[in-house]
C-alpha cells in the first residue's frame, strides 16, 4: 500500500510540474499591461476613474484611456497636490501670473444728486467707502446725456454718518458746470484712491472658500499647491497680499474653479479610502 501512495504522488508531480512551470511563463507578471485591467478617466476630472468606458458623471466628458502616468497622478497624496500634462492644462484653460509689487489704486462710482445752485453735488458716501476719500481730492462727475464727465473737488465730508443709511454726505464743489447740469438732477461720482505700493496678485488668482482665501502656486511646470493667504485692499483688478506669498511665485489667475474642484475632489477620494481602510 506504502508503494501505491509513492507511486501516485510521482505522477501527480511528474504532470503539475509542466503545467506550473507554463504558468509562470506564460502568465502576465504584475505591473505589465496585461495584468492591469485597462481604466479609463475624465480629462476634466483625472481623479475620476472607471473600468468602463462612458461619461464622466460630474461634467459629462467623454472618459479617455489611463495611461501608468495619469494613473499614479490620480492616485497621489491627498494633501490638495495636483499634478496636470499640458494637455489637461490646454482643456481647463490654466494660465498663471507673478506675484508681484506694483502701484495700486481703487475705483469706484457713487451715485448723487445736483443742488438747485448747480455748483455742488452731495454724495452718500457708505462706510466701507470712507477711508478712500479725503478733503480736497479731485474726481469725475458723469452727466446722463453728456460727452464729457465734469472736474470736481471734494469741498466738505461729514464727521458723523447718517444714523438711518449708515452714510457719509459728501459735498462736492463742480467747476465750469455750465448749462450740463440741472437742479436736483441724478449723477455719477468717480473716485479714484491712490492705495500706494504693495505686494499684490491679481483679482482672479484669490479664490474665496467663505472661511479664507486661497490662490493656487504653481510649485513647478504643472504641479499647483493651493494656499491660504491674508489680502486685504481690493483694488482696480488686484488684491494686495499681507501673508502667504512672495514676489515672483506663480499664481492661477483663470481656471480656478475648475483646479480648485478637481483639488477637493481627489482629497475626498483619498479621505474616503483611508476611512475604509482604518
Amino acid at each position: 500500500m506504502k508503494q501505491f501512495f509513492a507511486v501516485l504522488i510521482a505522477l501527480i508531480v511528474l504532470f503539475a510540474a509542466p503545467v506550473y512551470i507554463g504558468w509562470k511563463h506564460f502568465a502576465p507578471h504584475p505591473g505589465t499591461a496585461a495584468a492591469k485591467a485597462q481604466k479609463y478617466h475624465c480629462p476634466m476630472h483625472p481623479t475620476y476613474i472607471s473600468d468602463r468606458p462612458g461619461d464622466c458623471p460630474i461634467c459629462g466628458m467623454r472618459l479617455v484611456p489611463m495611461t501608468e502616468e495619469t494613473h499614479e497622478k490620480a492616485t497621489g497624496a491627498g494633501d490638495g497636490v495636483i499634478t496636470l500634462d499640458a494637455r489637461e492644462r490646454g482643456i481647463l484653460g490654466i494660465q498663471t501670473a507673478p506675484v508681484e509689487m506694483r502701484r495700486l489704486t481703487k475705483t469706484f462710482e457713487v451715485s448723487g444728486r445736483v443742488d438747485r445752485t448747480r455748483k455742488w453735488v452731495d454724495v452718500p458716501l457708505h462706510v466701507h467707502e470712507r477711508p478712500y476719500v479725503q478733503r480736497g481730492i479731485q474726481i469725475a462727475i458723469r452727466v446722463p446725456g453728456a460727452e464729457q464727465a465734469l472736474e470736481g473737488t471734494v469741498n466738505l465730508i461729514d464727521q458723523i454718518p447718517d444714523a438711518l443709511m449708515h452714510t457719509y454726505n459728501v459735498r462736492i464743489r463742480v467747476a465750469d458746470a455750465g448749462d450740463v447740469l440741472r437742479p436736483f438732477g441724478v449723477v455719477s461720482a468717480v473716485f479714484k484712491a491712490d492705495l500706494g505700493e504693495g505686494l499684490a496678485v491679481p483679482e482672479a488668482a484669490v479664490f474665496p472658500t467663505g472661511t479664507e482665501h486661497i490662490v493656487f502656486v504653481e510649485k513647478s511646470e504643472g504641479v499647483f499647491e493651493p494656499r491660504p493667504v491674508t489680502v486685504s485692499d481690493r483694488a482696480d483688478g488686484w488684491y494686495r497680499v499681507e501673508t502667504g506669498l512672495a514676489a515672483g511665485e506663480k499664481v492661477v489667475t483663470n481656471g480656478n474653479f475648475l483646479v480648485g474642484s478637481e483639488s477637493r475632489l481627489k482629497s475626498a477620494i483619498k479621505e474616503q479610502s483611508h476611512d475604509h481602510a482604518s
